[in-house]
C-alpha cells in the first residue's frame, strides 16, 4: 500500500498507538498524521505530554517506513484549538485579523516547536452569510477585499518560519446555510459572483505562495452540477489549477463528513483523486482510510487509475515533503515567546469582544 498511502493522511485514535493502529501504520503507510485533541495526553504537565507526542510521531514514522511525514493540525483560534496548556489559545480569526502577521508568527513558532509542519489554515472563506452555521468567526471578515488583504499576509509570515499553510475551503464555504459535516451544502452563485467574492482570498493566498489548498464538500451548479467540489475535476483541475494557476497540493476536507459519506458513489476516494485531490484526509476511523487504500490499489491493478495523474500528484507530494524541516522532538517554545504570544491573544480578544450566544459558535 506504499503508493496508496502516499495520498492519505490519518488521525491516530489516541495519544499512543494501540496494537490495531500499529498494524494500520505498517499496512497503510500514510504520508501524513493529523493531530487532534485525542492525540495529546490530558491533565499532565507539559513535559509529559510532549514526551508522549514525540513518541507517537516517531512511532508513526518508523512503522510507516516514512522518515518524513506531514504532521498537520487545525489551529485557527476559537473552538478550533487542539493544544493543551501552555500553548497559546488564540481567539477567533475575526478577532485577530488586524494582527494576522503577529499571530501567524506566534502560531508558527509554537507549532514548529511541537513538530507540526503543515497548518490546515488559514480559513480563506468570506463570512458573507451571517446565518452560516460553520464558518462565521473562523473567517477574517465579511468583506472579500479584507479577506484577500489579510490571507496572504498570514501565509507569507507562517511559511517564512517553516510552517506550510493550507487555504480552506475552496471554492468558498462562506455563504452556505448548511454544514458539510452534516449534509451536502449547495451554493447557487453565478461565476461572476464567485470571482468577485469567494475567489479573491484564494487568489491572493496562491499569489503569496501558499503550499496547499483544501477542497470544500459543497455543490455549485455553476461550476459542476450535482458534483461536490472535492470530486469535481472541473472545479479542482479546471478552476483551481488551470484558471487560478495553483500548482501546489490539494487536500480534501475530511472524507468521513456526511457530505461525502451520504453520496451514492461507492468510491469517493477514486473520484477525488481523479478530480485532482492529492491528499485524502480521514479524521475519525483509520480503518476507512485502509479501505480507501485498498480501493486505490485495486483500481491501479485493474487499470482504472490514471497513472500519469497519480505520478504528477506523487511528485507534488514528494516535493512538499522534501522542502519541510526534518522531524525532531516536540518541545516547549521559550517562555518569553509563550508569554508574548499569550499577551497577544489577550489583546486580540479584548480589542474585539464577540457575543456569540445563540449563534451555535459559542461552544465551537
Amino acid at each position: 500500500m506504499e503508493q496508496a498511502g502516499l495520498h492519505i493522511v490519518v488521525c491516530p485514535r489516541a495519544a499512543e498507538l494501540n496494537a490495531e493502529d500499529r498494524e494500520l501504520m505498517r499496512r497503510l503507510r500514510p504520508v501524513g498524521i493529523h493531530l487532534r485533541v485525542r492525540n495529546f495526553v490530558p491533565d499532565v504537565p507539559a513535559p509529559e505530554w510532549l514526551e508522549a507526542l514525540t513518541a507517537l510521531l516517531k512511532d508513526c514514522r518508523e512503522l510507516s517506513g516514512r522518515p518524513r511525514q506531514l504532521v498537520v493540525i487545525d489551529h485557527e483560534g476559537g473552538r478550533v484549538h487542539r493544544l493543551p496548556a501552555p500553548f497559546t489559545h488564540f481567539p477567533w480569526a475575526v478577532q485577530w485579523a488586524d494582527r494576522a502577521e503577529a499571530v501567524a508568527r506566534a502560531m508558527a513558532v509554537e507549532l514548529r516547536a511541537l513538530g507540526v509542519n503543515l497548518l490546515l489554515g488559514p480559513v480563506a472563506d468570506v463570512a458573507s452569510n451571517p446565518g452560516n452555521p460553520v464558518i462565521g468567526p473562523r473567517a477574517f471578515s465579511s468583506s472579500a477585499a479584507e479577506c484577500a488583504r489579510i490571507t496572504p499576509r498570514f501565509v507569507s509570515v507562517a511559511q517564512s518560519l517553516g510552517l506550510a499553510c493550507c487555504l480552506k475551503h475552496f471554492p468558498g464555504h462562506g455563504d452556505t446555510h448548511q454544514d458539510s459535516h452534516a449534509c451536502l451544502p449547495r451554493v447557487d452563485h453565478a461565476f461572476e459572483r464567485l470571482r468577485a467574492i469567494e475567489l479573491p482570498p484564494f487568489e491572493a493566498g496562491i499569489a503569496a505562495g501558499c503550499r496547499s489548498v483544501m477542497s470544500a464538500h459543497l455543490v455549485n451548479p455553476e461550476l459542476d452540477p450535482g458534483c461536490p467540489a472535492t470530486l469535481s475535476r472541473k472545479t479542482l483541475n479546471g478552476l483551481l489549477r488551470e484558471t487560478l494557476g495553483f500548482s501546489g497540493i490539494i487536500f480534501s476536507d475530511d472524507m468521513e463528513m456526511a457530505a461525502i459519506t451520504g453520496l451514492p458513489t461507492g468510491t469517493p476516494e477514486l473520484e477525488a483523486l481523479a478530480a485532482g485531490v492529492d491528499l485524502l484526509l480521514y479524521n475519525h476511523h483509520p480503518e476507512r482510510a485502509l479501505a480507501a487504500a485498498d480501493a486505490i490499489d485495486r483500481a491501479r491493478a485493474e487499470g482504472r487509475l490514471d497513472l500519469e495523474l497519480e505520478q504528477a500528484s506523487a511528485a507534488r507530494i514528494q516535493t512538499l515533503l522534501e522542502s519541510l524541516p526534518a522531524p525532531g522532538p516536540s518541545v516547549l517554545p521559550s517562555m518569553s515567546d509563550l508569554e508574548l504570544n499569550q499577551a497577544l491573544a489577550r489583546e486580540c480578544a479584548h480589542a474585539m469582544p464577540l457575543d456569540l450566544s445563540g449563534s451555535g459558535f459559542e461552544a465551537l
